[in-house]
């Protein structure tokens, strides 16, 4: 065999490699990002932020449809940690609320095993972020046209020398974007909760983060979202089945919902999270049309447990044997 027809066969080879695993993984990572979507379909989009305030330790805005048919309100404050969002129309004499408490992250160990955070289990430490000392609110660079971000930080003091940080961004849009591998309206307001470097006191301990929610009287759960609805229509807060642990996406764990007595309606949702130097977790509120989003993909098929390993290992294996069997011909002939 010809040097030109053994270079020939290697280079074929290795464009082989080389397209299945760009095929392999752009088909798993189609099928993880349609898991991870977690936006209600048909968000309404002609929507403009009319008014946006930052003060030292607050901010809120306004947004209104193009026809001015709705107007939609929201309001953050940093020493509750809590975030407001109420929807008016024209035509209905009450609005519709909806409020989220980001209470606290916790650290726990796993009694049972179940991967959530039960009356079972044995809290190790939780960190509240209402009140916590040293919190700052700051507004960041626009990523995206007629957008608003802003940023809240919480220190996550266990002692003086264990510290981490916990984050909630939040951007406003005034127009349709797309980030986080998924498209959103400026109908909802985009949450990113994360966790930097949280001080775990042992190593056989899980995370967790409590969501408060309020609403008014029709304040329901469903399997990924918490919804308040009025004679205006609907307000939702939704959440991903994903994580990001240290860039990896990983399946979020058991979401608890609780329903905690007395005669305000609440609930509170508690999302088991992975370890990591840092932990991301998206969500968001809104107005919702009431469709439900795409059909999701089993994340426990698609991702693996408890690391962020490479994807496609089929399609690797399979490409491995295409080179070997090419390398054999080339050495062979």
């Amino acid at each position: 065999m010809s040097l030109r027809t053994r270079t020939t066969l290697l280079a074929t080879a290795l464009l082989g490699l080389g397209g299945l695993f760009l095929s392999a993984s752009s088909s798993v990572d189609a099928q993880v990002a349609s898991a991870c979507a977690f936006e209600p379909t048909g968000s309404l989009k002609d929507r403009r932020v009319v008014d946006f305030d930052l003060a030292p330790t607050s901010f809120r805005f306004t947004s209104r449809s193009e026809d001015t048919t709705n107007t939609m309100r929201g309001s953050f404050d940093l020493g509750t940690a809590r975030f407001h969002v109420q929807a008016e129309t024209i035509d209905a004499t009450t609005p519709i609320r909806l409020t989220l408490e980001y209470a606290s992250v916790v650290e726990f160990r796993d009694m049972d095993g179940d991967g959530r955070l039960g009356l079972g289990d044995d809290v190790v430490r939780e960190l509240a972020l209402p009140g916590a000392a040293g919190a700052t609110l700051h507004s960041v660079p626009r990523m995206h046209a007629g957008s608003y971000e802003t940023v809240a930080r919480y220190p996550l003091n266990a002692s003086a020398l264990l510290s981490g940080v916990a984050e909630l961004r939040f951007i406003v849009l005034s127009e349709p974007a797309t980030f986080a591998g998924e498209p959103h309206w400026p109908s909802r307001v985009f949450v990113e909760a994360s966790v930097d470097n949280f001080p775990s006191a042992r190593n056989d301990t899980r995370l967790a983060v409590k969501v408060r929610q309020t609403g008014g009287a029709n304040l329901t759960a469903a399997s990924d979202e918490i919804v308040s609805e009025g004679p205006g229509g609907r307000l939702s807060y939704r959440w991903s089945r994903c994580v990001g642990r240290d860039g990896a996406m990983l399946p979020v764990g058991p979401v608890v919902v609780e329903y905690p007595s007395g005669a305000t309606p609440r609930t509170a949702t508690v999302f088991a999270l992975p370890y990591g130097d840092r932990i991301e977790h998206a969500s968001s509120i809104g107005l919702s049309p009431g469709a439900v989003g795409p059909e999701r993909f089993d994340m426990t098929s698609l991702l693996p447990s408890g690391n962020g390993l490479v994807f496609g290992t089929s399609a690797v294996a399979a490409s491995a044997l295409v080179l070997v069997s090419a390398w054999r011909r080339i050495r062979g002939g």
